[in-house]
């Protein structure tokens, strides 16, 4: 009977207690209320030993203290901390591929320790957006490798270099790809292995329906990083197309037309908050933003904050930087901010209503994370 119990590897680009909110560690949270899961975070560097930010991680890595850990509300996770890399991204030819040699024989020994210690034979391992650690991911005796993609790894900066050169490498040589947007979906068309999507989902204890909401004036939000992925003049062309218009910004701002639509008269940005503290920010608000500009990176994205505004009841409105066709009949996605305009006026005079925001709620309640696990479950299973 425990032999034939589900564990899973997840070879992880982000880290188990890394900030903001990640998909993969979301998944990973709600697979282990029956999976076994051991969690390998993305390791450090020799250039991260000073960053005093990551103590406890540099600590495990160097081995002065235990390289796994259990999170506390989470008793089927293990959390594994690798050995230290050496820094190999601004190396390139010859000296970069004898560089990740080295780290990669470095990363599957880590994991293999952890295995054993875990006393682990039979399992499932996943690779989220990490192939740069591929060849030890390919060298463990997995009954399936799965390759999990959230984003365009050419058009995410740090990755693009040597990213895309160890994603095609990958690729040919995992059992599946999961994807979390259509565009991702689409670019993995060719590669003759089973694609399967696995969209991004929501908490719905953080963002439960807003009672008493006001619609009798248009107050916008915004949530996530305020980052150059952003149109901040269609943001300013909404606020301006009316006196009575209010937008509120949370999230950490680091792009200089985010820092100049802060300074708006009818503008509050209220920074970067705990997760499960936005929905107070947001309780005068009615319409959420999503106002991506259109480019090889956003096009592969499925927002995690559509779900969020719909949960909380609030109308969308979005350009249309990706594919949004499951959100057919909720959101209009509009191409510049004179449509975005008109479509803000639409929102308000048809969307603005108690029974509208109910079904937007009950819509965004079934895109859970518990039920985006189960998906992947499911397809891990039936492997």
């Amino acid at each position: 009977m425990e032999q034939n119990r589900t564990r899973i590897i997840i070879s992880a680009n982000p880290v188990f207690e890394g900030e903001g909110l990640a998909s993969t560690v979301e998944l990973a949270k709600e697979l282990s209320e029956d999976v076994e899961i051991l969690f390998v975070n993305f390791p450090l560097t020799l250039m991260q030993l000073r960053d005093s930010s990551e103590k406890n991680r540099i600590q495990r890595a160097l081995g002065r203290s235990s390289s796994t850990w259990t999170p506390e509300d989470f008793p089927n996770i293990t959390v594994l901390e690798s050995k230290i890399m050496l820094p190999s991204n601004r190396f390139k030819g010859r000296l970069y591929t004898w560089i990740q040699k080295i780290n990669n024989r470095r990363y599957e020994r880590s994991i293999r320790s952890a295995l054993h210690r875990l006393n682990w034979s039979r399992y499932t391992a996943i690779s989220a957006l990490n192939p740069l650690y591929g060849d030890a991911f390919l060298a463990l005796k997995a009954q399936e490798h799965i390759y999990y993609c959230y984003d365009n790894i050419a058009a995410a900066k740090w990755l693009a270099d040597h990213g895309t050169a160890a994603e095609e490498k990958l690729v040919p040589r995992v059992d599946k790809i999961v994807v979390t947007s259509a565009g991702l979906r689409e670019k993995f068309n060719d590669s003759n292995k089973p694609i399967y999507w696995v969209p991004n989902g929501m908490n719905p204890e953080d963002f439960p329906l807003m009672k008493h909401m006001n619609y009798d004036q248009v107050h916008m939000a915004y949530i996530g990083a305020l980052d150059d992925r952003l149109d901040y003049q269609l943001m300013e062309d909404l606020l301006n197309s009316d006196d009575s218009h209010q937008l509120t910004l949370v999230g950490p701002i680091t792009a200089a037309g985010a820092e100049s639509l802060a300074q708006h008269s009818r503008c509050k940005a209220v920074g970067k908050v705990p997760m499960n503290e936005v929905a107070q920010h947001l309780k005068d608000c009615n319409v959420g933003l999503i106002p991506f500009v259109k480019n090889d990176f956003t096009n592969f994205i499925y927002p995690l904050k559509i779900n969020e505004y719909l949960s909380l009841g609030l109308a969308v409105l979005s350009t249309d930087f990706a594919d949004l066709s499951p959100f057919e009949g909720i959101v209009k996605p509009v191409k510049n901010s004179t449509e975005a305009i008109i479509e803000l006026t639409r929102i308000r005079s048809e969307e603005l209503n108690a029974q509208q925001s109910i079904e937007r709620s009950k819509f965004a309640q079934q895109q859970s994370w518990a039920s985006r696990a189960k998906e992947l479950k499911k397809l891990i299973n039936n492997g």
